[in-house]
């Protein structure tokens, strides 16, 4: 299931929101009451076309790369506006998680733990 609202979306880069939109993501939305922070987490899998046209758009906002082992990296950059977040990404074979961190500075360690995780608890498959 996909959300029609661009703030249900693990990433702000339009080309991602509607690669997103096309897919069968699970999205997830965090809320801290009584305030402007938030966190948005999407998960998908992936092919090899959708990997490279990921990696563009990446590429495209200057987003850096860490690589964490294997052939798996996150990409991530802050935006420093009005309203701040940092957006992350973690690129492994067909799995990808993005993350947006609103007001918060946690998104490549959110991506982290969460692909570590959803790999753990899926061997053999990603």
């Amino acid at each position: 299931m996909t959300s029609e609202s661009d703030g249900g979306f693990g990433t702000s880069i339009p080309e991602l929101k509607e690669l997103l939109r096309s897919g069968d993501p699970v999205n997830c939305t965090w809320v801290l009451p009584f305030t402007e922070r938030g966190l948005t987490v999407s998960l998908m899998i992936v092919d090899a076309s959708e990997l490279a046209q990921i990696n563009s758009a990446l590429d495209g906002v200057g987003a850096g790369t860490t690589p964490v082992g294997g052939g798996t990296v996150i990409r991530a950059f802050a935006e420093e506006s009005e309203y701040p977040f940092t957006e992350a990404h973690g690129l492994a074979d067909n799995l990808w998680i993005g993350a947006i961190d609103g007001f918060g500075e946690n998104a490549p360690a959110l991506v982290q733990a969460a692909l570590e995780t959803v790999i753990a608890l899926n061997p053999g498959r990603l």
